[in-house]
């Protein structure tokens, strides 16, 4: 079996002398190595058979001559300048087929050629060489044709991605792929918009990325650091350069290595130019983060708090908390053109809130139009301090563009694992909360909202719901809405009549005629506070389910 040819200087696929040896047509003639046991790994450029006595006139490096010796002298002798010669030439080493014209070789032969560094294989039986040179040949045409093939795959894999609108995530990953090694997409701070770890795991990989990239040289625009074993492309063109490919090799690059490095940065640029938005990466690579975190796709905290540290967002003795913020008039659905501009409007707006507050996190937009928000605050901050100063950062800049911003939050996390806990608080509190004047809404905001609203499925309290306001919700009852509207104020007003009255703008004796309507439609005395307790219950139920259901 045959191993991977290698490169030439020229960066061109070739056997080695190794390789040949395990060649059918090589073994049919019982090779025996008599020097150059630690020089079997050179390369085989070509195959020569020569016969004729000045045969080193027609090798040149890397070749290697298949004789049987016929066409010399039949004295030992012969073979010490020819071997000198041979050497001097560069041969990768003489294959002699023995019993044509010699038996084997002198002593002092041997020596000669084990000293100028020869590989000297004899074959005891008969061997056709015409099989030799012509499975070597096909050797090193079949690894150049696969090498054109290979360069065919990565024209095409990127011009497929380029077409397709690939993401800074397919780009970097094919790249990864083609080059069987990690590589990052990193802005001009040394933060990573985008990586593929290939085999090594995250942590290892981008723990103190931005002091491990910084160190690396890059003189041009594409430039391999020795001492990193970094193959490092300038992202950007017309001297505008943004970012960097880093492509960390476990070997010195070839020439299709830069081919693909080359290929990746171009369809990374072009991605950024149809973006034609300098936030676009940054908020992509967030999204990108904050999504694997609510999904939990990763493999250990410890993988994703380097990544995440790597984008350049500090999570290490710091307090997490999740949130939610839904925009005004850009609370909008769908894959309509309108519809993304919108969202990606909303996206910056948030961006651009944490940015203004001074307050590090990720951003990512759902398939319900709202923006998810991570913050991460350092401990020493007071939490609601920090969120009052996001939050009303967020409310200054939806006012400019979109109009008003609701905004909520769930408790703090202490670690990844419960940023998704978080966040699923934040939706919660974001659906049930009523008082619209507020900063933001918490957990302890909702309370009984909040516990009616995870019960909105619940077939019993739907059914109980429906006994305590059947008489009021009946189609015969023509003034229904308006009866519901003063039962719940009256009910949230503690049962005071002037007070409900002013709330609900009119005379007092029109309340008292609606109550006195409500008393008989349920036929019960509201003024019980068992009963007006589990009316105003009731009443929570049926607003939640109609929140849920907008």
């Amino acid at each position: 079996m045959m191993e991977s040819p290698r490169r030439d200087e020229n960066d061109r696929f070739l056997p080695t002398v190794r390789d040949i040896l395990r060649l059918p047509a090589v073994r049919e003639g019982d090779p025996q190595i008599l020097t150059g046991q630690n020089r079997l790994d050179q390369l085989v450029r070509w195959v020569h058979v020569c016969e004729q006595p000045d045969m080193a006139r027609f090798v040149d490096h890397n070749h290697l001559v298949l004789t049987s010796g016929m066409g010399l002298q039949r004295e030992a002798a012969v073979w010490l300048p020819l071997f000198d010669l041979l050497a001097d030439r560069g041969a990768s080493g003489v294959f002699l087929e023995l019993g044509v014209a010699f038996d084997g070789l002198s002593e002092e032969a041997i020596r000669r050629a084990e000293e100028r560094g020869l590989v000297v294989v004899v074959f005891p039986r008969p061997t056709r060489f015409v099989d030799i040179t012509y499975s070597v040949h096909n050797v090193i045409q079949e690894a150049q044709l696969d090498e054109l093939r290979r360069v065919n795959r990565v024209h095409e894999t990127f011009t497929q991605l380029t077409w397709g609108g690939a993401g800074f995530d397919d780009i970097i990953g094919n790249a990864s792929h083609l080059l069987q090694c990690p590589v990052v997409a990193e802005d001009l701070a040394n933060r990573v918009l985008s990586a593929a770890t290939g085999h090594q795991g995250a942590e290892e990989l981008l723990t103190q990325w931005a002091a491990r990239s910084s160190g690396m040289t890059a003189a041009g625009r594409i430039t391999f650091d020795s001492e990193s074993g970094a193959l490092c492309v300038r992202l950007g063109s017309r001297g505008q350069s943004w970012g960097r490919l880093v492509a960390l090799l476990s070997r010195p690059p070839v020439e299709t290595d830069y081919l693909i490095a080359d290929r990746a940065a171009i369809a990374l640029d072009l991605q950024r130019l149809i973006e034609a938005d300098d936030q676009a990466l940054e908020l992509h690579s967030k999204r990108s983060l904050l999504n694997k975190i609510l999904t939990q796709s990763y493999s250990s905290v410890a993988s994703i708090s380097a990544t995440v540290e790597a984008a350049g967002v500090p999570v290490a003795g710091r307090v997490l908390i999740g949130g939610t913020v839904k925009i005004g008039a850009r609370q909008v659905r769908g894959s309509t053109l309108t519809a993304l501009a919108d969202q990606r409007s909303n996206l910056r707006i948030v961006s651009d809130a944490l940015r203004f507050a001074n307050i590090p996190g990720l951003v990512a937009d759902q398939t319900n139009g709202q923006i998810t928000v991570m913050l991460s605050l350092d401990k020493e901050t007071t939490v609601e301090v920090a969120l009052k100063r996001f939050a009303q950062r967020v409310h200054n800049l939806a006012a400019d563009e979109a109009g008003k911003a609701d905004i909520a939050f769930g408790s703090t996390a202490e670690s990844f694992d419960d940023v998704k806990r978080s966040c699923e608080e934040a939706n919660h509190v974001a659906a049930v909360a009523t008082d619209g004047d507020k900063l933001f809404h918490r957990l302890e905001d909702v309370r009984i909202h909040g516990l009616l609203h995870l019960l909105n499925d619940d077939a019993r309290l739907q059914n109980y719901t429906a006994r305590q306001l059947r008489p009021l919700l009946s189609s015969k009852v023509v003034d229904s809405a308006e009866l519901i509207q003063t039962l719940t104020v009256y009910l949230d007003h503690g049962r005071n009549k002037a007070a409900t009255a002013r709330e609900l703008g009119i005379s007092r004796p029109t309340f008292y005629a609606r109550l006195d309507r409500i008393v008989k439609l349920l036929g019960v005395d509201i003024e019980q506070p068992q009963i007006a307790m589990s009316l105003q219950l009731a009443l929570y139920a049926r607003a939640s389910v109609l929140r849920a259901n907008r």
